[in-house]
């Protein structure tokens, strides 16, 4: 891994004191140590978040966005084994591998994943949709409950995950999730009102052919039908 290959550079010059000792070449082996400590330093974090996404399952194709980083260094380091002052002269790793870039492109990549993930796992109960529930009084509290778990779960997904406990979260929020969903139901509502109520605020909907007398009335009583519209679907 390159973090270990600049590690192992920096010790080699903190070792080299003769190169130190040069007076005129202090002020440029002194820029490269700091250089070379800040690149380990951000590759360190980086690594970290690959290392967490990959016990999770996730590919990150590391071989790929390190393959220049890493030439570049290999040739850096033939140098520096033949001629130790080829550290102060100019080179790819230093003057044409941009790191902040590289550390972008990751952590893009693995932002995309996350969400991607976190998307796939969930359940599809959104946030307006609760709203509409939870102006009725017999589900207002598991709406409620619902409503934090989401605002919790769209939090976690905004954000970047450092530890293994994030991913243990969310398994653990659309569990629970999906439970209080099943529980959301009423012995002053009717079951086909119930279904009808968590299918209408779903991405799919509901059939124009599943909406029952019963249904309409319920809606009626109790001053829904204002929510309710119908659309074409985009895809006929």
């Amino acid at each position: 891994m390159l973090i270990e290959k600049t590690e192992y550079l920096i010790n080699e010059l903190n070792d080299l004191e003769s190169l130190q000792e040069i007076s005129n070449e202090s002020s440029a082996f002194n820029k490269r140590n700091v250089k070379l400590k800040s690149i380990s330093s951000d590759l360190e974090i980086l690594t970290t978040s690959v290392c967490l996404f990959s016990s999770q399952g996730f590919k990150i194709d590391t071989e790929s966005i390190f393959s220049f980083p890493n030439s570049a260094f290999n040739k850096l380091k033939i140098k520096w084994e033949n001629d130790k002052s080829s550290i102060l002269k100019p080179n790819d790793f230093f003057s044409k591998v941009d790191f902040k870039s590289i550390d972008n492109e990751v952590k893009i990549n693995l932002q995309n994943q996350w969400e991607g993930h976190v998307d796939n796992v969930r359940p599809s109960i959104h946030m307006g949709q609760l709203k509409v529930l939870k102006k009725i009084p017999d589900l207002s509290i598991l709406v409620f409950e619902l409503q934090e778990k989401l605002k919790m779960l769209n939090e976690l997904k905004g954000h970047l995950p450092e530890e293994e406990a994030s991913f243990k979260l969310v398994i653990s929020l659309v569990s629970e999730m999906k439970e209080l969903w099943e529980q959301l139901s009423s012995n002053n509502i009717p079951d086909e009102v119930v279904i009808f109520l968590k299918k209408a605020g779903n991405d799919d909907g509901i059939n124009l052919s599943e909406i029952t007398q019963e249904i309409m009335e319920w809606l009626n009583k109790n001053n829904l039908t204002h929510l309710c519209q119908v659309k074409f679907k985009s895809d006929v």
